[in-house]
């Protein structure tokens, strides 16, 4: 291989990286700004209450990052809710991206509620109450 043909090579896979993570950035849809978690060990937290039930039928922690690439590869993680409905994540990403540190996302579905928030080591909301969460009408995003 010649210089020039090197030289062309490496520009080329330069291109490619930097119209990757263009892409990328583009597809996940970071808040405006600098974040709260950036740069922290961010988890994302979904917990699923059913009407009637005095604990959380579904609690999940994933790593942000996980989500983050599957949103970004065009995967969408869903969370079945009430057997014959589906929670598509990618529905209720950008709200969740700018929640204040601390603050929890509510969504109301037919027979249940769900509560998805981030979390980091230092930011970490209070326990959610069962009394109040299994049969929650308070104002919140409906899907």
């Amino acid at each position: 291989m010649s210089r020039k043909q090197t030289i062309l090579l490496v520009s080329i896979f330069g291109l490619a990286c930097l119209a990757i993570g263009v892409i990328w950035t583009v597809r996940v849809g970071p808040p405006p700004g600098h974040a709260w978690w950036a740069g922290k060990n961010a988890r994302v937290r979904v917990e699923v209450w059913e009407r009637g039930k005095d604990l959380a039928t579904v609690g999940m922690t994933f790593k942000k990052k996980t989500l983050d690439a599957m949103i970004a590869f065009g995967m969408s993680p869903t969370v079945d809710v009430d057997r014959a409905e589906k929670f598509h994540f990618k529905r209720a990403w950008k709200e969740l991206q700018a929640l204040p540190p601390g603050e929890r996302l509510v969504m109301h579905e037919r027979e249940a509620t769900i509560y998805m928030w981030i979390e980091t080591d230092d930011v970490k909301p209070p326990p959610l109450n069962p009394a109040t969460a299994a049969g929650d009408s308070s104002a919140g995003a409906s899907f």
